[in-house]
């Protein structure tokens, strides 16, 4: 059973949309800046929004989307971060995020993301997520290095712009489930004795076996020391015992 510490951490929250939520929704879903890379085509209306509010399940497998909102320590809503056009077969999705414009470069977005992978990757399984980036987003480009993605691939005039022309758009997928889980299970299966120096050691099983042989060396010469010291005392005790014999009687 999840806690509400698995959606919070380092001042913010990520929650499910509320009916209250209407009007910020409506505000950033109708922030034309945004359109270019949303493939949204018209505004949408406060109707649309409530209906969608009211019919969602936030089930990503049902609904191939999860929309969460983002609060701050306030409990006001900074914006909004997505999963979407999810991929069964594949086990991939993509990944968008929106920070209101007076709390940017504050370290939300870079927040944000990391609570959803971490509901992603561990809790819902995803193998990958990715994102379009247009080439000409600086910030979001950074926002998304720093979280570890990769730019993987440049989409030549993919999207169209306002202007009537096309922009480039950049793909980053290199945000993999291993990627985060690969040194917890590395640490769970390595035998404790070892150092995390002797796991990257390639040549870590001959100096155990070179270290367990010498171990059993140094036990059986012991032993034998052991057993010797023994058979010296047994026959100096034995000698004590024994009378000795006077040979000018017989």
């Amino acid at each position: 059973m999840m806690s509400d510490r698995h959606f919070q951490g380092n001042g913010i929250r990520l929650r499910a949309p509320e009916p209250e939520d209407l009007e910020v929704m409506f505000r950033f879903e109708n922030a034309t800046d945004v359109w270019e890379m949303s493939n949204t085509t018209g505004p949408y209306s406060r109707f649309q929004l409530k209906q969608y509010i009211e019919q969602t399940q936030n089930d990503l497998f049902a609904d191939r989307q999860l929309r969460l909102m983002i609060e701050n320590g306030n409990r006001q809503v900074v914006g909004m971060v997505d999963v979407c056009s999810f991929d069964p077969l594949h086990n991939r999705a993509e990944v968008g995020i929106m920070v209101d414009k007076s709390c940017r470069r504050q370290g939300i977005g870079r927040n944000a993301l990391a609570l959803l992978e971490e509901h992603c990757f561990r809790y819902l399984g995803i193998h990958q997520l990715f994102a379009y980036i247009a080439v000409e987003n600086l910030p979001s480009r950074r926002l998304f290095a720093a979280c570890g993605y990769k730019e993987s691939a440049v989409l030549k005039e993919w999207a169209h712009t306002f202007g009537g022309g096309y922009t480039d758009v950049l793909v980053d997928a290199g945000k993999r489930r291993y990627s985060s889980d690969i040194a917890a299970n590395a640490k769970k299966k390595k035998d404790n004795r070892l150092s995390e120096e002797a796991l990257n050691d390639p040549n870590r099983w001959v100096k155990e076996d070179r270290e367990r042989t010498k171990r059993v060396v140094d036990s059986g010469n012991q032993m034998a020391g052991n057993l010797k010291t023994l058979n010296d005392k047994s026959m100096r005790i034995q000698a004590r015992r024994t009378p000795k014999m006077d040979l000018s009687k017989m």
